[in-house]
């Protein structure tokens, strides 16, 4: 067994405080134009088991998102859906979404934002540091 050495340690100290960062800026910010789309598309994968809404983007990062998200049980409005050619109802459902819910979208974009923070942690540095593994 190797025992970590003073630059595991510090490698480990910035990615929890890198972590905290990230997770007070998800509580402190509102949700981005971009973010208000990308949620409810990522709940529509799930429950329809299709990727049509936001299909400009791959869908992994908002699928992963959005697991939290549905778990909370959120309101959303698909009347906006639309399948004609060129639609972009994402934005539609978006602002639908976040009528529907209130104030409590705002936590739901946090949550969503959260689940994200692995990804961005959950690389390992190149001289092979195990403290996080």
């Amino acid at each position: 067994m190797r025992f970590p050495n003073r630059t595991d340690i510090a490698v480990a100290i910035l990615l929890v405080m890198h972590a905290a960062l990230l997770a007070w800026g998800a509580y402190r910010h509102s949700p981005t134009i971009d973010e208000v789309g990308h949620l409810p598309a990522g709940i529509s994968h799930w429950q329809f088991g299709r990727f049509d809404l936001y299909r400009v983007n791959p869908p992994l990062v908002r699928m992963l998102a959005a697991v939290p998200v549905i778990l909370a049980a959120p309101e959303v409005d698909w009347t906006a859906y639309s399948e004609a050619p060129g639609a972009r109802p994402q934005y539609y459902i978006g602002r639908d979404f976040i009528a529907a819910n209130g104030y409590r979208s705002f936590w739901l974009f946090t949550f969503a934002r959260w689940a994200c923070i692995p990804l961005s942690c959950g690389t390992v540095p190149p001289n092979g540091c195990s403290v996080l593994l």
